[in-house]
C-alpha cells in the first residue's frame, strides 16, 4: 500500500497534470482548496472515503500506466497521433490513456507493447517496470530519428548545428539524458524540427532532484556549451567514471580556470553534468558530501576527502 507521503505526491502530481485546482478538486470531494493543500503537502491526510473518491477525481488507479505509456512512446520517438495510427486507434484515445483518464484493455497492451516494448514486469503482477529498464533516452531518440530522417550523418548535424560531434554522439547514445536548452536549441534549428514538449518535460522530470533542481548535462570541452551559473558540477571521463568535483558562483568562468591545468583536456574529461545553486552554503556542502561519497575514486580535487 502507498505511504501518505507517496500519496500526496501523487496527488498533486494528478491534479496538475489534470490541470486542475486545489479548489476544483476539493469540490469534487466535498472538502476545501485549503484541505487538499494540506493534504498534498503531508500535513493531514485524507480517510478512506475521501482518498476512495480522489482516486476517481484524480484517475491515480491509473497514472502509472499512464505514466509508462507516456515515457515509452516519447523515448520511441512517437507522437501521440504516430502512436495512435500504428495501433489503429485515434490519438484522443492515447491521450487519455497517458493522462489517465481511461485505461487500456489487456489487448490494447499487448498491441502497445509491440510498437513499445514492455511496459509492465510479468513477474511481479503486471505492475510497471522502472524507469531504467526504458532505454535511450527521449531525446536521443528524437535526435537520432530527425537526422536518420534527413539522411545525415552525425559530422554532418554537428557542423550544420553548431554542436561538437561528440555532444551528438552521447546525445543519441543517451550519455547525455538531459543537455542544455541552449544546445537543445542549436539542433532544432538545424534539423527545422522543435521537439515535443512531452518529450521534453519526460528529460526533465528525470532529471530533476526534488527540492533542489534539474541536472544538466554539458560539453565541458566547449566553450560555448559550459553553463554560465553558479551551481556544482561533476566531470566525467569517457567511460562516464567521475573525475573531479568543484563548485563555484560562475561554473564557466571556473571552468576557463580549469582549462589551464594540463588534465582538463579531451579525451581525459569527456563529459560533465551540473545542477543550478545559488545558495553559497549549500554549494559548498554539496561539493563536500559528493566528494565525501566518492572518497579516493579518480577524483582529481583531494580536499575534504579522509584518506
Amino acid at each position: 500500500m502507498t505511504d501518505d507521503g507517496d500519496y500526496a505526491t501523487q496527488m498533486r502530481e494528478a491534479r496538475e497534470r489534470l490541470r486542475l485546482t486545489q479548489a476544483e478538486v476539493g469540490g469534487k470531494v466535498g472538502v476545501t482548496g485549503a484541505t487538499i493543500s494540506n493534504w498534498e503537502t503531508g500535513k493531514t491526510a485524507p480517510d478512506e472515503e475521501q482518498r476512495a473518491t480522489l482516486d476517481a477525481a484524480l484517475h491515480l488507479g491509473d497514472t502509472s500506466l499512464g505514466r509508462r505509456i507516456q515515457s515509452a512512446r516519447v523515448r520511441a520517438a512517437l507522437s501521440q497521433r504516430e502512436l495512435a495510427k500504428r495501433m489503429g486507434f485515434a490519438q484522443p484515445t492515447v491521450s487519455q490513456w497517458e493522462t489517465g483518464y481511461s485505461s487500456p484493455s489487456e489487448e490494447a497492451v499487448a498491441k502497445l507493447e509491440q510498437v513499445l516494448g514492455p511496459l509492465r514486469d510479468k513477474d511481479s503482477g503486471g505492475a510497471p517496470t522502472s524507469e531504467a529498464d526504458v532505454g535511450q533516452s527521449a531525446i536521443g531518440a528524437w535526435v537520432n530519428r530527425m537526422r536518420q530522417g534527413k539522411g545525415w550523418s552525425v559530422a554532418e548535424l554537428a557542423a550544420k548545428s553548431g554542436v561538437s560531434l561528440f555532444a551528438i554522439y552521447r546525445i543519441e547514445s543517451g550519455q547525455t539524458e538531459n543537455p542544455r536548452k541552449e544546445t537543445l536549441a542549436k539542433i532544432q534549428k538545424a534539423l527545422g524540427a522543435t521537439l515535443e514538449e512531452d518529450a521534453q518535460e519526460v528529460a526533465r522530470e528525470e532529471a530533476t532532484i526534488e527540492g533542489l533542481g534539474e541536472l544538466i548535462d554539458f560539453d565541458p570541452n566547449d566553450v560555448e556549451d559550459r553553463p554560465d551559473v553558479p551551481g556544482v558540477y561533476v566531470l566525467y571521463d569517457i567511460s562516464v567514471r567521475p573525475i573531479y568535483v568543484g563548485m563555484s558562483d560562475n561554473i564557466r568562468g571556473r571552468l576557463r580556470d580549469h582549462s589551464e591545468k594540463f588534465w582538463f583536456k579531451h579525451p581525459i574529461v569527456a563529459t560533465a553534468s551540473y545542477i543550478e545553486i545559488r545558495d553559497a552554503k549549500m554549494r559548498r556542502q554539496m561539493e563536500t558530501l559528493l566528494i565525501k561519497f566518492l572518497k579516493t575514486n579518480a577524483v582529481l580535487n583531494k580536499q575534504n576527502v579522509e584518506r
